[in-house]
């Protein structure tokens, strides 16, 4: 039935098949209720009850519901989309951006629309907010993400007859996916407002700064600088090089338009994990100074690291030297046997005089070179932090050599040398280890170390019975090849296998690289000279810096007292000690835990990492995040016209001039949209109606039972 613009229709149930039962039920109340001894007037009323509760009960099954549809016309949804990042802060000539779009706003530019709209107010930066026409905003937003806004205004304005979204934005869209794909998406025309695009700012902005990772005190340190300039020409300036407010050099430049790299050289004076800050120093009528530094960290040694590498020649003996010497962090000092004699006398003297070095190499050294005084020197020089790399052979590492240094290596000899073709594997436990990774890559070595020819023989070894033992290498029939282990505060390595040059070689004869090996080596000799702590806990980020506003990635390793990886722990990321800043890392496996935390601003930030486990007590590591550029909203300081435009032809609109903004708006064609709504109306609680239908059984039970009618 059709009333005006509104339709009725009623619902029910299968239930008006019990209409005929019903029927016959009260059919059969009739007969039994007749008068009798009682007078008619009570039988007429216990027979009434009865009926209504029988009725009460069939209308239950029934289960009636009034549906209501309403045909009627709206006014078309209009929405405001403001970006409320702090880009909006840039100068747009003598004034901030968002004063210009305080300006639109205040204008009454969206009142045109009258009643022949309804008007939605969205602001955004990292994300989506409700907002009106009169709200103060803040223009903090630390980035944009318009993707993800515009995608949130379409999922909350879905059935709602949107008919054009208004976007007022400098299109600084910094994080997050492409908004393109979302514009083409999107339920209606965008008309894109490009906030600032009239008054390119002047600015110069440190953009980049790339050095090497180590340094040594008192020696030069080269720094190259990106520097984006805009709105300027030919300015002579300077940039500075500075590590806690103290100028370390200073560099001239000519600023002018564009992009341009310059070198700064500068001498470190203090030793340590050192953070610099690179910066050019703010020039008159620069719209935003905060971008002109960036903060950059760099591992001051005292001096290079000292080998000693000692030796029968061979040929894996010149290819592990090579190796040694092609690391610039270290200086290498090589002795082997200076005549057909043999080793000479002043070979033991150097080992018994070894605590200048922070590694020593044994490679194939005969046991009569390992006095108790020499093992006695070498043990308390690894103890006291240095390290110990042994490599076997036909001379070294047979029964009962090294007997003093059994304590500290992982590998203690069982047996002769033995030639002959051998391959070897990566031990299953340990393919996750530092040195078992490819160099220049995160990617595990094993599926490339299949690949390599075999060794030419190995010495016969058994494992050492300490905790900390982490096995590398070993044979097909698990007889082990190499391993490494923590001693004291310093660090030893056993290798076994021979051959490893020849495996180089063989893979040029096929036309590839001994990238493997040398990778292998090369961490290796990294591993060993890098001074370390054995933790339970290792926490490492992805970047040594970063941006403000760019989210931080971080990964904690956790091991048990065997270096074993521990998977089901809580660990919790905690930064600056700030409720707010609290992340939990999930676990991923084999002992790791990774996690993201949402961005920080420009400086040094103490963060703190804790894994609790029920085997162990809880453990933490304590570490620092520099971040090293004020916000991602100042990497590129010109409006985005070419986006916003993008955006806007994608989803069927266009771009707007700010001038012409009001007429535009009071141009727009907004007819009423038809729209359909449902209601539907319970006729009948089911609670109250079987309290009646249950109260009015039960008295008339109870006036029959009173009257002995029963």
């Amino acid at each position: 039935m059709s009333v005006g613009g509104y339709t009725l229709g009623l619902i029910t149930s299968e239930g008006w098949l019990f209409l005929p039962v019903g029927l016959l039920l009260g059919i059969l109340a009739y007969r039994a209720y007749r008068p009798s001894r009682s007078g008619p007037s009570l039988h007429v009323l216990l027979f009434l009850l009865r009926s209504f509760v029988l009725l009460l009960a069939a209308l239950l099954l029934i289960a009636p519901r009034l549906t209501v549809t309403a045909n009627r016309s709206r006014p078309p949804l209009v929405a405001l989309l403001i970006d409320d990042s702090e880009s909006m802060r840039i100068l747009a000539g003598d004034v901030p951006r968002y004063h210009l779009v305080s300006d639109i706003l205040e204008a009454g530019t969206f009142d045109h629309l009258g009643g022949a709209a309804r008007f939605r107010v969205f602001r955004f930066s990292e994300g989506l907010a409700d907002a009106d026409l009169s709200e103060h905003y803040r223009w903090r937003g630390q980035a944009t993400d318009l993707a993800t806004s515009l995608a949130q205004v379409s999922t909350r304005l879905q059935g709602e007859g949107l008919s054009g979204l208004f976007l007022l934005s400098d299109g600084a869209h910094n994080v997050g996916p492409s908004p393109l794909q979302t514009a083409q998406a999107f339920p209606s025309p965008i008309y894109s407002v490009a906030i600032g695009k009239d008054h390119p700012p002047k600015d110069v902005s440190v953009n980049s700064v790339t050095h090497p990772t180590l340094g040594y005190l008192g020696q030069k340190v080269k720094v190259r600088a990106k520097l984006g300039v805009i709105g300027m020409q030919r300015v002579d300036h300077s940039i500075n090089v500075t590590d806690g407010g103290q100028v370390l050099a200073s560099q001239p430049i000519i600023v002018d338009a564009g992009e341009q790299e310059v070198t700064v050289t500068f001498t470190p004076d203090a030793s340590g994990d050192r953070t610099y800050t690179v910066v050019v120093p703010p020039l008159k009528g620069e719209v935003e100074p905060q971008n002109n530094q960036m903060l950059t960290r760099i591992e001051i040694l005292v001096a290079k690291r000292r080998v000693l590498l000692v030796g029968t020649p061979s040929a894996d003996f010149a290819y592990l030297r090579r190796i040694v010497a092609a690391d610039s962090n270290v200086t290498v000092e090589t002795i082997y046997p200076d005549s057909p004699l043999g080793w000479a006398y002043k070979v033991r003297s150097r080992l018994a005089d070894a605590t200048g070095y922070d590694l020593v190499i044994l490679h194939d050294v005969p046991d009569a070179i390992l006095t108790a005084e020499t093992s006695a020197q070498i043990k308390s020089n690894v103890r006291d932090g240095s390290a110990l790399l042994v490599v076997g052979g036909e001379e070294g590492f047979g029964p009962g050599w090294g007997s003093d240094l059994t304590d500290i290596l992982p590998l203690l000899p069982a047996g002769p040398y033995e030639g002959g073709l051998l391959s070897g594997t990566i031990a299953g436990e340990s393919s996750s280890h530092s040195i078992l990774m490819l160099e220049g890559k995160r990617l595990e070595l094993k599926p490339e170390w299949d690949r390599l020819p075999p060794f030419t023989g190995a010495n016969s070894t058994r494992i050492a019975r300490s905790s900390g033992v982490r096995l590398l290498l070993e044979s097909e029939k698990g007889a082990p090849l190499a391993a490494v282990r923590n001693a004291g505060r310093g660090k030893t390595m056993v290798v076994v296998g021979r051959g490893y040059s020849r495996q180089g070689l063989m893979m040029w004869g096929i036309g590839e690289t001994d990238a493997v090996t040398r990778s292998f080596w090369t961490r290796a000799l990294r591993w060993l000279l890098t001074q370390e702590t054995v933790e339970k806990l290792r926490v490492t980020t992805d970047k040594e810096t970063y941006r403000s506003g760019e989210p931080i990635s971080v990964r904690a390793e956790l091991y048990d007292d065997l270096l074993s990886p521990i998977d089901g722990a809580e660990v919790l990321l905690d930064v600056d000690g700030s409720p707010g800043r609290t992340a939990i890392l999930p676990g991923r496996g084999s002992g790791i835990y990774e996690g993201r935390l949402q961005g920080l601003r420009q400086g040094q930030h103490g963060y703190r990492v804790t894994a609790r486990y029920p085997e162990g007590k809880p453990v933490a590591v304590e570490g620092d995040l520099t971040v090293g550029r004020y916000s991602v909203e100042f990497e590129q300081l010109l409006t985005n016209v070419a986006l916003l435009e993008e955006v806007a032809e994608r989803s069927g609109g266009r771009l707007l001039e700010s001038d012409s903004l009001s007429a535009f708006v009071r141009s727009m064609k907004l007819s009423p949209q038809p729209h359909v709504s449902i209601h539907e109306i319970d006729l009948w609680d089911d609670r109250y109606s079987l309290v009646v239908l249950v109260v009015g059984l039960a008295g008339e039970w109870f006036v029959r039972r009173r009257r002995g009618m029963i």
